[in-house]
């Protein structure tokens, strides 16, 4: 039943049908990078209301927060919502707050057999927002993300639907390639 629920949810995509979504809340993963940007500029361009949402770990690059905030939200993403981990961004610590606090706290440094960095920082704070927002609409959201299938072996193994406990997952860009993203992004002249 899912894998025909996934060739059908598939085939109303590729025909722009986007009556699936069911009027369920979206969440779009934002960190300023370019597929997440294209990911923003396609649901856009299909009208397709979307909150996006920027996960602070307290260790991006300035450069990165500038850019968000002081571009990306005054002209594409006015309705940005940021959260984070809160447990560690205590302003009592001698440390950073975010992944420095954490490191601190785990006295490790995360690494490929140790992966507890995205897991504390990000997942941990995005599945409480996802659970707020199934409390609030009482349907289960939908979580947007700008995932393809070039950028990995694994993440070419993904699906463009995946159904989870906590939400719906939606990869709408999953296969396009690095050139369908740059092009999205220069037709909106960014």
């Amino acid at each position: 039943i899912i894998q025909q629920r996934h060739k059908m949810i598939n085939n109303n995509i590729i025909d722009n049908n986007f009556s699936w979504l069911n009027g369920r809340h979206l969440t779009v993963g934002f960190s300023g990078g370019k597929d997440s940007l294209a990911t923003c500029l396609y649901l856009k361009e299909n009208n397709i209301k979307f909150t996006p949402v920027f996960i602070d770990t307290g260790f991006e690059h300035e450069k990165t927060i500038d850019y968000i905030y002081n571009y990306c939200v005054p002209n594409i993403v006015p309705n940005l919502v940021t959260i984070r981990n809160e447990k560690y961004f205590d302003e009592k610590s001698e440390f950073a707050g975010g992944f420095e606090q954490l490191v601190a706290d785990m006295k490790i440094f995360p690494s490929f057999k140790t992966r507890f960095c995205t897991r504390d920082l990000k997942v941990r704070p995005l599945l409480g927002y996802l659970n707020e927002i199934r409390i609030k609409t009482l349907k289960k959201p939908i979580n947007v993300n700008g995932i393809r299938k070039q950028e990995s072996k694994s993440r070419s193994k993904m699906s463009m639907i995946e159904e989870k406990d906590e939400a719906t997952t939606y990869r709408p860009i999953i296969n396009w390639s690095e050139q369908n993203v740059i092009d999205i992004i220069r037709k909106h002249d960014i």
